[in-house]
C-alpha cells in the first residue's frame, strides 16, 4: 500500500512541478492564434503528459520545450518501471 500511496504523492508532485515549468517557459508553446497558455493550460499539458494521455492542442515550438516535455516523459517512464520492477519482485 505504501508503493501506491508514494506513486500517487511521486505523480502529483511531477504535475505540479512541471505545471510551473510549462507556465514559466509559456513562451515556447503554441496553443492557439492569439492565446496565450494560461496557468489552467500548463495544469491540463502537465496532467496529460504525466498520465501518459498525451499533448491535445498545446504544442512545444522550440527545443527548450521539447526538452522539458522529455524531462517529463522521461521521469513517467522510470516511474512505471520502478513501480513494476518492484511489484514482480516481491
Amino acid at each position: 500500500m505504501k508503493l501506491v500511496i508514494g506513486t500517487v504523492f511521486f505523480n502529483c508532485i511531477c504535475i505540479i512541478i512541471f505545471t510551473y515549468i510549462y507556465y514559466l517557459h509559456r513562451g515556447h508553446y503554441y496553443l492557439e492564434e492569439g492565446h496565450d497558455l494560461t496557468l489552467i493550460d500548463s495544469l491540463l499539458l502537465s496532467t496529460t503528459i504525466q498520465s501518459s494521455v498525451g499533448v491535445n492542442t498545446i504544442v512545444p515550438t522550440t527545443n527548450t520545450g521539447k526538452i522539458i516535455m522529455i524531462i517529463q516523459q522521461f521521469l513517467l517512464v522510470i516511474t512505471y518501471v520502478f513501480v513494476i520492477y518492484l511489484f514482480y519482485s516481491r
